[in-house]
């Protein structure tokens, strides 16, 4: 089964109430209101769009199912209404990604941030990815911190997970530069250390066309190839982005979807799907 048919059919499972973030401007408006309407015969999953107080669309503008909440600091209302458990689930949406990092990391007491998203080809293969903050999994024990969680995000899905972490150059390249050294030395070791713990875990070394066809989670080798990789992806090949949670909030029970402000209307709907499977889970 492809993660995000599985991500579909648990979302619908119970009912759960799911916030969003609604940027200030017409340009947002208009884009969730496609999402949201998306949305109109789903019985399930009720939505909450937080905007801000200066910003006031019309209730009109949305399904009936919909309830719209003003407020001065958007990101503050999304992850306190989360951590009050008045709703299931937050979705960033299309508030400003400064503010939001600011706000989960103060209001969650966090000081790392660590996201695996969930992406798709263009011909239809779902996988998990990771890192793709510029800033993340850099060291071994990030990349075995997104290893494991990555492994626990398919077992709770009941997806065999299979992954594969990549490296900058092949093992025959070893010697040619010490920086493309570091990254394939540092991906041998990953698997050397993870291997008795998770069957399927493998160095696919920079070949990341081969990786894709037996792993369903993958590893850049740092956050700078991983983000460029997602855009590359995303927005020159024609594959999809579904939305990527945050692991440091799921681990203290707490589901948070991160997506682009200007992605399509697809990734934020599968990241209300997210938030709403995610949270059942839990």
């Amino acid at each position: 089964m492809k993660i995000m048919d599985k991500i579909k059919e648990l979302s619908l499972n119970k009912k759960c109430v799911i916030g969003i973030g609604l940027g200030p401007s017409n340009e947002y408006l208009i884009h969730m209101k496609k999402v949201l309407s998306l949305f109109s015969n789903i019985k399930n999953i009720k939505i909450k769009v937080i905007h801000n107080y200066n910003f006031k669309p019309q209730v009109d503008d949305f399904p009936k199912n919909i309830e719209l909440i003003h407020s001065e600091n958007p990101s503050y209302e999304l992850i306190n209404l989360l951590l009050n458990n008045d709703i299931d689930g937050i979705v960033r949406g299309s508030i400003s990604s400064s503010e939001f990092l600011k706000s989960v990391k103060k209001l969650l007491e966090i000081n790392k941030i660590s996201r695996i998203a969930l992406l798709g080809t263009a011909w239809g293969k779902d996988f998990f990815f990771s890192p793709v903050g510029i800033d993340e999994g850099r060291t071994i024990e990030d990349k075995i911190f997104f290893a494991k969680q990555g492994y626990n995000l398919l077992k709770r899905l009941e997806i065999q997970p299979s992954i594969a972490i990549l490296s900058g150059g092949r093992l025959g390249d070893l010697g040619r530069d010490k920086i493309v050294d570091n990254t394939i030395n540092n991906a041998i070791k990953v698997v050397d250390k993870l291997k008795n713990d998770i069957k399927n875990i493998f160095h696919s070394e920079i070949l990341i066309e081969n990786a894709i066809k037996k792993a369903n989670y993958i590893i850049a080798p740092d956050g700078i190839s991983g983000n460029l990789i997602y855009r590359t992806l995303v927005h020159l090949g024609n594959g999809y982005s579904y939305g990527a949670i945050y692991i440091e909030p799921y681990l203290k029970k707490k589901v948070i979807i991160d997506t682009s402000r200007v992605g399509p209307i697809n990734e934020h709907y599968s990241a209300i799907l997210m938030a709403a499977a995610f949270s059942n889970l839990l």
